[in-house]
């Protein structure tokens, strides 16, 4: 006979009799992202590993955001759909979570011909030799125009001139390029002995020398210092006021008296043949003139100064003859004693003024 009600299973169970658990996992009632686990008259969803939410709903987790993500501090972390990436960055190697340097240098041809590779932490550069550089890694170095750049140290008053590898300074006429300095330096022309002719001294100037002629001498062809004929000018002049003939001398002339003269301090005088009234000689001697000088010599048969003159009987007592004198014999000697010995003028002295007092 029908019964009178019906047996309902409760959530999570079915059966029309005796009621048993439901798998309700098979409909899919979690999240895509997440993972259904069956219970028993219930279910349960957990989002998976790099999801959060209810399970019914599940949010991507950002791992990167995380300080314990395990990525190396040399390493970029990518994140990703429930998951996450490390990369080591540009001149590192390794796994994203351990980076080390890598040493691009120990690639054959990464830098240019005539460069050299130079490995640094992350990265490397190419580097080039004085007056060189390198547009790119591996273009290798080409010539630096430190002209055209401004990358030189020549000074305002020289042209720089671009060679392959560096550059020139040149200077003006009269200078020379001074490396330690850097500066345009005064050439002295005159440390060459031969830079002027003869007869002429060289006088150094900035960027140039002058030649100056010597005391008389003056220029002519060619710069060429030559002797200046003074006796066609004043020195003729100055000559015919001594009474004198003007000579011409390389570098300069002398006044020449003429013959029959000779010169009293700036006058040509007539050379007398005796000494006149003022004779400063003694008796019994002869004064001579010339040149304007005289000279005093006893006459034959005396012997003495020629301002003292003695006989030779008196100069044999008095000892003042010369040893070739033969004190005993009589005849004719002369001594010439124009330059007698202190003993001698001293016996003349004594003697003199016994025979006059």
């Amino acid at each position: 006979m029908p019964r009178g009600y019906d047996c309902l299973c409760h959530p999570g169970y079915t059966g029309a009799g005796p009621c048993i658990d439901f798998d309700e996992c098979v409909t899919d009632p979690c999240h895509p992202n997440a993972e259904c686990t069956n219970t028993e008259g219930a279910y349960r969803c957990e989002c998976k590993t790099g999801f959060w939410g209810s399970g019914v709903v599940c949010q991507d987790v950002n791992e990167c955001l995380s300080l314990q993500v395990g990525c190396s501090e040399n390493a970029e972390c990518t994140n990703s759909d429930g998951s996450f990436s490390c990369v080591c960055q540009d001149g590192y190697e390794g796994d994203g979570q351990t980076c080390n340097d890598k040493d691009e240098c120990s690639q054959a041809g990464i830098c240019g011909a005539g460069a050299s590779c130079v490995n640094v932490v992350g990265s490397f550069h190419c580097a080039c030799p004085v007056g060189y550089a390198a547009s790119s890694q591996s273009a290798g170095c080409l010539d630096d125009d430190e002209c055209a750049t401004g990358n030189n140290r020549c000074p305002d008053d020289s042209t720089c001139t671009n060679n392959d590898g560096g550059y020139t300074c040149d200077c003006p006429a009269g200078y020379q390029w001074d490396s330690a300095g850097g500066v345009c330096a005064d050439v002295n022309e005159c440390s060459d002995p031969n830079v002027c002719s003869q007869h002429s001294s060289c006088a150094n100037d900035d960027g140039s020398y002058l030649c100056v002629c010597d005391v008389g001498y003056s220029k002519g062809a060619s710069d060429i210092c030559e002797d200046v004929n003074e006796c066609d000018e004043v020195a003729d002049e100055i000559c015919e006021s001594f009474v004198a003939v003007c000579i011409n001398i390389p570098g300069g002339y002398t006044c020449q008296c003429p013959e029959g003269r000779y010169l009293d301090g700036f006058l040509c005088v007539e050379d007398a043949t005796d000494c006149g009234a003022n004779n400063p000689c003694g008796e019994n001697s002869i004064c001579s003139l010339e040149g304007g000088d005289y000279t005093c010599e006893c006459d034959d048969g005396y012997f003495g100064t020629g301002q003292l003159c003695f006989d030779k009987t008196t100069a044999c007592r008095a000892g003042i003859v010369s040893q070739s004198v033969n004190c005993t014999t009589s005849g004719t000697v002369r001594l010439s004693s124009s330059k007698p010995s202190l003993l001698i003028l001293l016996v003349i002295l004594l003697l003199t003024l016994f025979l006059f007092h």
